[in-house]
């Protein structure tokens, strides 16, 4: 198969509108005088479109009639156009960031000394401050750096004179800092302890315990970023204190579109956490608390990766209201949000969660039924329709089949090299153990027993509480 280029894929990962919208930067001189260079660019685009790919001789023979074909520099073509892209990419981010537009421009009026342009420019750049509605550590970054460049913006002379404006400039220079500052070290800090519960890391944040103090001592959590990562720390280091993630769960309700997208998922996926942490720790409870929060996440579509829920949420929705038995919930979530589970696999994830809603109601004939047409290629989805398979096979007393899918359920174990170790075992122990609790003889007491005690002593196991129920129905 033909490898294709940098640009090539690059391009490919943009939509419609996008591509049409680098077809006119590079129809710009502005920003690119090389017509064929633009020539290039309209055929890739096009081929993208189309669903095609053009051969190099071909695109050669158009852009450069009469002239043989030169590999050097047909590969130098495709990096001229890459290195446009990526151009064209910094200029669209440069674009949507509008608060730190005006910043760029008081700079070069202030290096270039266009004074006739400074009150309106300032003007400007006050305005859009004032109606921004995001408050993350970012945004104090970008007013720092207005803070600053409205100290050099103005006169050696102007500071003289004037000195009351320049104190409270250089007053807001300073916090604005600060808050910028402890924001960041407390953010990274909470991940570093998030990693430390999942896996070893050596990660460590300088200065944080003189930050968390001094965060306190200044009664710096006015600010709602500095607020905000203060107390998910808080429900890292002291989750005993349920009054932390209560706490949590107000900024949530009442500030967490203030944070962009990405930051707001972030916090958001910080209470699920400290939820998931204290259920796993036995304190049920928390399983109401956590669907209380993901009712909350649907409403504001945090729970969104990009514009789509992914089959990893969705899984995760289904099972949270399938433990409480809220049945409903999980029925009117899967019907009310399956539009946002993207198109090419809505009706794989759908029919697993809708089996699993079956499963749980022990409708297991629609357990099947929903699966039929399951084609979704992730082998962690894979796995788990597999063993919801061979529940139901097992539900139904269909042991013959169940034995057949035992044998096909290994097999796929085994080719499948991409399952990490330890997964693959956990599986494999699930295929084992209920083989043989289907060899079981009626009435082997003492069979069971051992089988119980393997499996309670077993921690890498699949649907371990399936099996245990199995085993107990068998006394």
């Amino acid at each position: 198969m033909k490898s294709k280029t940098k640009i090539r894929v690059a391009l490919e990962s943009m939509d419609t509108y996008a591509l049409n919208r680098f077809m006119k930067f590079v129809d710009s001189p502005y920003f690119n005088s090389n017509s064929a260079l633009q020539s290039f660019a309209e055929i890739v685009i096009n081929d993208i479109k189309q669903e095609e790919e053009t051969s190099k001789d071909i695109i050669w023979s158009h852009l450069f009639k009469g002239t043989p074909y030169n590999d050097s520099k047909f590969r130098k073509l495709n990096n001229d156009l890459l290195s446009l892209f990526e151009r064209f990419l910094t200029i669209e981010e440069f674009e949507d960031d509008a608060l730190n537009r005006p910043n760029f421009l008081i700079k070069y009026l202030t290096k270039n000394k266009i004074e006739k342009l400074y009150s309106s420019s300032l003007n400007k750049a006050f305005r859009l401050s004032e109606r921004n509605l995001e408050k993350s550590g970012d945004y104090y970054y970008q007013q720092y750096k207005l803070q600053k460049n409205i100290f050099n913006l103005t006169t050696d002379f102007e500071r003289k004179i004037n000195p009351i404006d320049k104190d409270e400039n250089i007053e807001s220079i300073n916090e604005n800092l600060d808050v910028f500052y402890f924001t960041e070290k407390m953010k990274y800090y909470s991940t570093v302890l998030s990693w430390k519960k999942i896996i070893t890391s050596k990660d460590d944040i300088s200065f944080i315990e003189e930050i968390i103090e001094y965060v306190e001592r200044n009664q710096l959590i006015k600010f709602l970023p500095i607020r905000t990562y203060y107390t998910v720390l808080k429900t890292l280091l002291e989750p005993e204190n349920i009054q932390h993630f209560n706490d949590l769960k107000e900024i949530i309700s009442k500030d967490l579109m203030s944070f962009p997208d990405d930051e707001a998922k972030s916090i958001f996926d910080a209470a699920q956490n400290y939820c998931i942490r204290k259920k796993n720790l036995g304190e049920v409870q928390f399983i109401s608390e956590h669907i209380d929060l993901i009712r909350s996440g649907l409403k504001t579509n945090v729970l969104l990766d990009g514009q789509f829920l992914s089959p990893t949420t969705v899984r995760n929705i289904t099972f949270l209201g399938l433990n409480l038995k809220e049945f409903d919930f999980v029925e009117n979530f899967l019907a009310d949000y399956a539009h946002l589970i993207e198109d090419k696999y809505r009706s794989s994830i759908l029919g697993h969660n809708m089996a699993l809603l079956s499963f749980y109601k022990k409708d297991y004939d629609s357990v099947l039924e929903h699966l039929r047409d399951y084609n979704y290629e992730s082998t962690n989805y894979t796995l788990a329709t597999k063993s919801l398979m061979l529940a139901t096979y097992y539900e139904l007393d269909e042991y013959d089949v169940l034995d057949t899918f035992l044998s096909s359920f290994k097999t796929y174990l085994r080719r499948k090299k991409e399952i990490p170790e330890g997964r693959r075992n956990n599986y494999l122990n699930l295929i084992k153990i209920t083989g043989r609790i289907l060899s079981l003889k009626p009435g082997d007491k003492d069979s069971l027993a051992k089988i119980e005690n393997e499996v309670r002593e077993e921690r890498s196991i699949a649907s371990k509480n399936w099996l245990m129920e199995k085993i107990n129905e068998l006394k």
